[in-house]
């Protein structure tokens, strides 16, 4: 837990961690399935790279993650499951060498 809460308090500085390993996290994670379907990405106030506004995602689910389909990528993101961290969603890429995003 002390890991995942020290990556939401850098969370403050960037929108995207990087995280090596999840360790025993990646097990306590799972599927929002509020998020099946696809959405389109916007900038929030505090995002350094707002490039990225406009993308649509599409989250399929695939086993126990999801698959992330990107308009601007070839190939699609997987695994990503979903952690919850007191009030806050996080979408992490892993298990290993992945990265942790909050969304809303």
């Amino acid at each position: 837990m002390k890991q995942i809460f020290v990556c939401f308090l850098l969370y403050c500085l960037v929108s995207c961690i990087n995280v090596d390993d999840f360790g025993a996290y990646w097990n306590k994670a799972s599927r929002d399935p509020r998020l099946l379907g696809k959405w389109k990405r916007v900038a929030w106030p505090s995002d350094p790279s707002p490039k990225a506004a406009g993308q649509v995602l599409e989250f399929v689910n695939k086993g126990e993650a999801f698959v992330i389909r990107d308009s601007g990528q070839s190939e699609p993101l997987y695994p990503v499951k979903t952690l919850k961290v007191g009030p806050y969603d996080f979408l992490a890429t892993g298990p290993k060498k992945g990265l942790i995003e909050q969304y809303k």
